[in-house]
Parts: C-alpha cells; structure tokens; sequence
C-alpha cells in the first residue's frame, strides 16, 4: 500500500483525511507546516563535508599561484595552426606537392615555436594533423608520379 492521499487503492477512496493525526481539531490536515525537528533542506547533516563554507574559508574563484582569479590562462592558439592543418588535409586528396610541402615546412616550425614558448601558445593537435597528412599527401604525390612514370 501507498501513503499517497488521493491513491484509489487506498481504503476509503479519494479525499480521505489522513489518520495519524496530523490535522488540526476539526480533521484538516496542516500543509506546509513546518517541522522543525526535522533537518532542513540544504542544511548540513553532523559529520557532512556539504553545506555553507566558514567565512574565510577558501571559495570558488580563488586565485592561483600567478593571482589569475579564474585558475590558469588558457593557451592562445597559435596563428597559423588552422592554416597549417588545412594545407595538410588538401594535401592528401587533391593538391598533393603544392600544399603539402607547405605545410610539412609550415607545421615544423609551428610545433618548434609551440614547444619553445612554455606552454603560453596552443594548437599543437592541429598542427600536427596538418604536419602529418601533409607528410602522408606528399609521400601519396611522389608514389603517383613514380608509377605513372613507369607505366
């Protein structure tokens, strides 16, 4: 059985008062009276690590070791990273030599300059999948040239 008040399956069917007593004088029941013995919602329970944090104790936003409020910087993407991944992926299916070898010179010296700055500059996935689909459509364009020369 169910404690819901207005469950059909319940003896005495819909609008029935509850019996534990929990009404005034006349039978009404008491909605939203608060019990107060009870711990309140959000209220921290004996021994719990949730609730309000002691005052001047540690809060979000709290600043790191360089005093950015907000936690570490995040790494500006470096500027030819898109550009370089780009000329990679052309290279693989339609431009071969003309774009790849770009972006093989274009992606080595974007990963030394990525490297070299102490992690202030970001992209290094791109560059390195524009590096090396531009190694793999220049190895792909010689492949080709090699066996149309020899046929």
């Amino acid at each position: 059985m169910t404690n819901y008040p207005n469950d059909p399956n319940q003896p005495g069917g819909y609008g029935e008062q509850p019996k534990d007593g929990s009404g005034d004088s006349s039978g009404n029941p008491q909605y939203g009276t608060p019990d107060y013995n009870s711990p309140q919602y959000g209220a921290p329970q004996e021994g719990s690590q949730y609730g309000a944090q002691p005052y001047g104790s540690p809060q979000y936003g709290t600043p790191d070791k360089q005093g950015n409020p907000y936690g570490a910087p995040v790494p500006q993407e470096h500027d030819k990273s898109t550009l370089i991944m780009i000329l990679g992926i052309l290279a693989i299916p339609c431009c071969g030599l003309f774009t790849g070898i770009p972006a093989i010179i274009m992606g080595r010296q974007a990963l030394a300059q990525i490297d070299s700055s102490g992690g202030m500059l970001g992209g290094r996935g791109k560059v390195q999948a524009g590096f090396i689909c531009g190694i793999i459509g220049t190895v792909l364009s010689v492949l080709g040239v090699i066996i149309r020369l020899a046929s």
